[in-house]
């Protein structure tokens, strides 16, 4: 509690200061990976949190990063998760092809687990999604259903599965979008239809008629 408190404190007086402490080296690294799993959920995010702005030294650190904040990815709380995901995703840089590969493909299910949360959650999660996604479009290349749009969702959730659904697209899916996409184009909701029709645009560049 104290250790995940103090981490709070220095990240608040960080944003304050606008400023870098340089609060976190090798020695405090091993006391937060240990400390990790004796926190509440919210002291591990402070701890996740700080962890995401770590550079790890060599290849044996980012391991041990990798190995004591995976488990955190199967954790209740989608912050939890989310900030997880956000470390390992700071790590992937520092390991081999093959490694990165591994990672990516372990983390695939804890992003699309984020989506059963509610709206507000599986906003924040689309969003670092999107983020995702520019850089490593492959995580969820299998996973285009999984942002379909359900009857209920909020504007703001079906206007960010759209966006998700455009970077998701290939060659494999592009006809199987175009389906669900002149579904959307028919919705009430002009927002919808607007950004629906534009997607649509979009798409057609990668079918091979």
């Amino acid at each position: 509690m104290v250790v995940a408190n103090a981490i709070s404190a220095l990240i608040e007086i960080q944003k304050s200061q606008h400023t870098t402490l340089d609060f976190l080296n090798s020695k405090v690294l091993k006391k937060l990976l240990i400390t990790l799993n004796e926190c509440t959920e919210w002291g591990r995010i402070s701890i996740l949190s700080a962890l995401a702005e770590y550079k790890a030294e060599d290849t044996n650190e980012v391991n041990h990063i990798i190995d004591r904040v995976s488990p955190q990815l199967q954790h209740e709380n989608p912050s939890v998760v989310l900030s997880s995901i956000k470390v390992l995703i700071n790590q992937l840089d520092s390991v081999s092809a093959d490694q990165q590969d591994a990672l990516l493909r372990r983390l695939s299910s804890p992003l699309v687990s984020l989506l059963s949360s509610p709206p507000e959650v599986q906003y924040v999660a689309l969003r670092n999604i999107r983020i995702i996604l520019e850089k490593y479009a492959q995580i969820l290349s299998r996973e285009l259903r999984v942002f379909f749009i359900k009857y209920n969702d909020p504007l703001y959730l079906k206007l960010e599965k759209i966006e998700i659904m455009v970077r998701l697209a290939n060659e494999s899916n592009a006809l199987l979008l175009l389906a669900e996409l002149r579904e959307y184009a028919m919705e009430i909701d002009m927002e919808v239809v607007k950004r629906s029709i534009q997607a649509i645009g979009q798409n057609m560049l990668l079918i091979n008629w």
